[in-house]
């Protein structure tokens, strides 16, 4: 949610007409790649600064293992930072696919054996899931030339 929270915020005010005259930002698709840039570079640094707020949600088999999460607060700061440059977004929006496709066992895992445990209901297991493969196919948009 920290992610949709940040992208929306700096997508709408890439909207405002001091932003929209900029060539940087000419695009809708321009626009959306700066917030989702920007969003997963402070995703990436909090997954980083505060990693025991992120292993709480682990899966109980690898609740240990502090690895994991450094490693994907790692891939998203470079891809996130990568998404500013245009040569560099077809590879950061793959990397990121990447990325977010090794947590989706994560989060299968979870769902299936901790989400009693953390106080989940049963129909909401599902939704992380599904909105990481939504955030997948919008990063693998935002890659496309």
């Amino acid at each position: 949610m920290l992610f949709l929270g940040i992208s929306f915020t700096v997508f709408a005010v890439l909207h405002l007409p001091f932003f929209r005259k900029r060539a940087l930002w000419d695009t809708v698709r321009e626009r959306a790649a700066w917030a989702a840039g920007l969003a997963f570079l402070a995703t990436g640094g909090w997954a980083l600064l505060s990693p025991e707020q992120l292993m709480n949600r682990l899966p109980s088999a690898l609740s240990g293992t502090p690895g994991v999460v450094y490693a994907g607060g790692l891939g998203q700061l470079i891809a996130g930072a990568a998404f500013a440059i245009k040569r560099l977004r077809k590879l950061a929006s793959w990397g990121l696919v990447a990325t977010l496709g090794a947590m989706i066992p994560l989060h299968q895992l979870g769902a299936l054996h901790d989400a009693t445990a953390l106080g989940i209901a049963a129909p909401s297991r599902g939704v992380s899931i599904a909105s990481q493969a939504g955030l997948m196919l919008f990063v693998w948009w935002l890659g496309r030339k």
